[in-house]
């Protein structure tokens, strides 16, 4: 999978801090599973950001989507 680059622009109501993980990085979650970053959602109170990871397993025809905060997963090398 590619990686996208996003470009994040602060407005006047939100200064947004840059994302740890890029749309497209392959990252592996505190609880041993792999996938794909796929979106992002930044939450303003606390500054913070929460990343859409897909996971798919083609062997057993599974997929899902999850949300996670950057303490939760890693990049994956």
């Amino acid at each position: 999978m590619n990686r996208i680059s996003v470009e994040i622009v602060d407005t006047e109501l939100f200064k947004f801090s840059k994302p740890i993980f890029n749309i497209g990085q392959k990252v592996k979650t505190s609880k041993g599973s792999t996938g794909y970053v796929v979106g992002l959602d930044f939450y303003p109170e606390s500054k913070t950001w929460a990343y859409g990871i897909y996971f798919a397993d083609e062997k057993d025809c599974f997929a899902e989507e999850d949300w996670c905060s950057a303490e939760q997963i890693v990049a994956f090398n």
